[in-house]
């Protein structure tokens, strides 16, 4: 079960932290984390479409959406995935 995470970020990208990051077939995932709110997000980046996503996640269930980004993304419903223009 996922729980429910932390609202969308809104620290500035200078105060972010990378935790971790991986590539695969075009598509950019990262895991950052900031000191400031203690809050941690997940960033994806499809090279391909040109589209990237940003959401939110509680510290536990950090892992889970770094290593299954759509399928958390997906269940969703309760909080924000900002989705832009890469």
């Amino acid at each position: 079960m996922v729980n429910k995470p932390a609202p969308a970020r809104t620290e500035s990208s200078s105060a972010l932290r990378e935790l971790d990051h991986r590539w695969s077939d075009g598509i950019s995932v990262t895991l950052l984390w900031t000191m400031q709110t203690n809050r941690v997000y997940v960033s994806v980046l499809e090279e391909r479409h040109g589209v990237a996503i940003e959401f939110a996640v509680r510290a536990g269930d950090a892992l889970y959406a770094f290593h299954h980004p759509y399928a958390y993304a997906a269940g969703a419903d309760d909080h924000p995935v900002t989705a832009r223009a890469a």
